[in-house]
């Protein structure tokens, strides 16, 4: 099963909260500064062209093709100067906990846009003016669009063949982004994964920044302050708690750790819901 239905098949199992849908025309140049995103998102281009940078990972969207970008990842987009782009979005998250897990973007250039610019804009008016049953039937029409969608959607998690050198290498580097986002609490995880190369460490390495912008432990280091960031908000968890689920059981060198990565205090950000 790829990634895209196994996302399909556990998010139409949830119950679905929807913070916004919205169809908006942004002039030529326009830019979004990089921000970390606390809401899961479908984005449809209807027309023009869109420059998405998720996680360092450029995708040029082009009119018809749709993007899905998960919750708690960093992204900027930008809308080149020669022309204006139109589109068409939602927001939303699992009432019922946590999101699936999804670490990369999903995207698909058959977005079948005559369908989702009506549906997204009867969105539009059944958030207007909720009630319980226009919730329940805007959650409907979300989760049909994402049906869709998902259908026949991709990850933009590389697949690279193993065939020559490089190749085997960006393989290599997609496994161990895989096992450190399933293994970032474990105090072994980067001497496990390291152990398990074909090759030198110090190749290794260099094939890691080359692709993903940072070195192995940096990025070990930011998947654990993004679900450690993730679970103050959204948990009622202690911080000692989340500290040690994340990999840190000395909470204090947690909380120096974190305030370094993010700029303030864990206790900041504790208890709190994001502001969608």
């Amino acid at each position: 099963m790829s990634l895209a239905l196994d996302y399909a098949r556990k998010i139409l199992l949830r119950r679905l909260t929807l913070f916004e849908a919205r169809r908006h025309r942004f002039v030529a140049g326009w830019h979004e500064a990089p921000a970390w995103i606390n809401s899961s998102r479908l984005i449809f281009l209807i027309e023009g062209r869109l420059r998405y940078t998720l996680q360092g990972q450029v995708i040029e969207l082009s009119p018809g093709s749709a993007l899905l970008v998960p919750v708690n990842t960093e992204r900027s987009w930008g809308v080149p100067v020669e022309r204006h782009c139109d589109m068409a979005w939602f927001r939303y998250a699992c009432a019922d906990g946590p999101d699936p897990a999804l670490t990369h973007g999903i995207y698909s250039d058959n977005a079948q846009c005559e369908l989702a610019v009506p549906a997204v804009e009867r969105l539009v008016s059944l958030l207007q003016n909720p009630s319980p049953a226009r919730l329940v039937a805007a959650e409907a029409e979300a989760k049909a669009m994402l049906g869709r969608f998902l259908s026949h959607a991709e990850s933009l998690e590389k697949q690279t063949p193993v065939q020559t050198t490089r190749s085997r290498g960006d393989v290599a580097v997609n496994q161990a982004v895989r096992y450190m986002n399933e293994h970032y609490a474990e105090d072994t995880v980067m001497q496990d994964m390291i152990d398990g190369l074909e090759f030198s460490t110090a190749h290794f390495r260099k094939v890691f920044k080359s692709q993903m912008g940072c070195s192995p432990r940096d990025y070990l280091l930011r998947r654990r302050m993004q679900v450690a960031r993730y679970a103050l908000y959204h948990s009622k968890k202690q911080i000692k708690e989340i500290a040690a689920e994340v990999g840190y059981p000395d909470p204090l060198y947690f909380s120096r750790v974190y305030r370094s990565f993010w700029g303030h205090p864990p206790i900041q950000d504790q208890h709190r819901r994001w502001n969608p």
